[in-house]
Formats: structure tokens, sequence, C-alpha cells
């Protein structure tokens, strides 16, 4: 890693981005043929990653309507996230990034995830 990419993973030396290492946590989790889903995409500007063209497919579900926009997408699905309209054990991967404190009902969201994620998921 060259010296710039170095400091900007860092916010202080002694502290690490967390940004930074939660995409790299998922980018090594990504596999080509995977069905991912971002539980809270929203308009997809505020995380910068880039698996479309790597898995089967990538949805993102929001309760913003821009999700149904996100280029970041093969589909956006506007809905509450401890309700998904998508069949148990749909997806490979879920992730979530500063979602949970935003949901209405934690417990609700949390069984739909797992509700949701193939077995090993």
């Amino acid at each position: 890693m060259d010296a710039d990419k170095a400091k900007a993973r860092f916010y202080r030396p002694d502290q690490c981005n967390n940004d930074i290492v939660f995409l790299q946590m998922i980018e090594a989790a990504v596999k080509p043929g995977m069905r991912v889903l971002d539980a809270g995409a929203g308009a997809g500007d505020l995380f910068p990653y880039n698996f479309k063209d790597t898995v089967e497919e990538m949805v993102g579900a929001d309760l913003d309507p821009r999700v149904e926009e996100n280029p970041r997408l093969h589909r956006g699905i506007k809905c509450d996230l401890a309700e998904i309209p998508c069949e148990d054990e749909t997806f490979d991967l879920v992730f979530s990034r500063y979602v949970l404190e935003h949901v209405a009902d934690p417990d609700g969201f949390l069984k739909e995830m797992a509700r949701i994620i193939k077995p090993g998921g």
C-alpha cells in the first residue's frame, strides 16, 4: 500500500477509518455469482462500492424511494427493512451501513435479515 492510501485509512495514527475497513470486509466477502443485499442502500451516494459488475444481482432496499434509481444496484426496492418483499434465503450476503439507528423496529429488522440470508451467508 502506498503512503497516501495508508494515510487515508486513518483519522489519527491510532484510529482506523471504520468506513474503509468495513468496505474492505465487504469487498473480501463478495464473490462472482452472489446475490447481495444492501439494506438501507438509499440513493447510493454515501458508500462507494461497486459490486454490480461482479455479482449476479446487487439489490438495495430502503424506505427512501431514491433507492429505485440507485446506480450501484441492479434493482432497488422501496420498503420497510423489517418487511422486505423477497423469499426466504434469497441472498448470499447482506450488509447494512449506518442504518440500524434509523430503524423503527430493530428486532424486526434483524429477524428479517436472518430470514432473507441463505444458510452460511
